[in-house]
């Protein structure tokens, strides 16, 4: 199927010489995480994400009522036509190392965009279909396997999963929480009290609804922009209660917690998907050892 079948139609959009916070309150009342730069023939020229304006504009002390979209968007390196098959768009994507790809008609004009996520529950359902048909084959070993449950599944996720979180008080300022997101190459930092666990969570798309779109000033306290009801999961929980946590309460980051309560780390289901991304290639790549491999026959 191509391209056009699979995105999404009338990306929110932007100009080059709109303030990034024209165009942060387009993201927040869009509920969107990036709008598409356009020319006046409505060509993409870039993407400007909630990341783009929290780091590259409330993190620069830049006036983000004078500074054009220009300044701090990312510039196109990427875009599919609609008649583009999806297969290619997904390696697009891979090669040239971006979430996010404009979807242009024959003339070159914005029609759509198609994301990470949009790709991912492509992949997701045709894996789930080849999986159904492979156990479709073997029905007394699926139901073995479903007697016996999935035992990867329960491993615990502290051990492969979570990353060292970044972690502030309610009190600091959030010009410093941009600073430590930006240095830590992290989405969202956890917010704690004196004994380390847990009393809320700011992510960029908070810092750019809350902050930057509400038009609050930079050097305030986080704890009066933060998500105060933070979900927590025990650090030996494991996968498969982790997935239905994140699925339940719709969010991407989940903090661990030690026995005491104390923050233990972060899982992130973009690192939980590459992980199993590693796990499905090496699969792939036995299979096409093994398909390579000359066939002997004897007599």
């Amino acid at each position: 199927m191509s391209v056009g079948n699979y995105c999404r139609r009338d990306p929110v959009t932007a100009r080059p010489d709109d303030s990034i916070r024209e165009a942060a309150k387009r993201m927040h009342s869009n509920d969107v995480g990036c709008v598409v730069v356009v020319d006046a023939n409505e060509h993409p020229l870039g993407i400007l994400t909630d990341r783009d304006v929290v780091i590259l504009g409330l993190g620069r002390s830049r006036d983000l009522d004078a500074t054009p979209v220009s300044a701090v968007m990312s510039r196109l390196t990427a875009k599919v036509r609609e008649v583009t098959a999806m297969a290619r768009a997904i390696v697009r994507m891979g090669t040239d190392g971006v979430r996010r790809l404009p979807v242009v008609d024959h003339n070159g004009r914005l029609t759509g965009i198609v994301t990470y996520d949009d790709a991912l529950k492509i992949v997701v359902g045709n894996l789930s279909i080849a999986t159904e048909a492979i156990e479709a084959q073997f029905p007394a070993q699926r139901e073995e396997g479903a007697a016996r449950g999935n035992g990867a599944w329960e491993l615990p996720i502290a051990r492969r999963y979570r990353y060292e979180p970044v972690v502030a008080h309610p009190a600091t300022p959030i010009s410093a929480i941009v600073d430590e997101m930006e240095e830590g190459s992290v989405g969202c930092v956890v917010v704690v009290d004196e004994q380390r666990i847990p009393v809320g969570i700011v992510t960029d798309r908070d810092l750019l609804r809350r902050v930057v779109a509400a038009g609050l000033d930079r050097n305030g306290e986080v704890g009066k922009v933060m998500t105060q009801e933070v979900v927590t999961v025990p650090e030996e929980a494991s996968l498969r209660s982790l997935l239905s946590m994140a699925r339940d309460h719709a969010i991407r980051r989940l903090p661990l917690v030690d026995e005491a309560g104390a923050i233990a780390g972060v899982v992130s289901l973009d690192d939980v998907i590459a992980a199993l991304s590693t796990e499905l290639e090496q699969l792939s790549h036995a299979v096409r050892v093994e398909l390579s491999r000359p066939v002997r026959f004897t007599v």
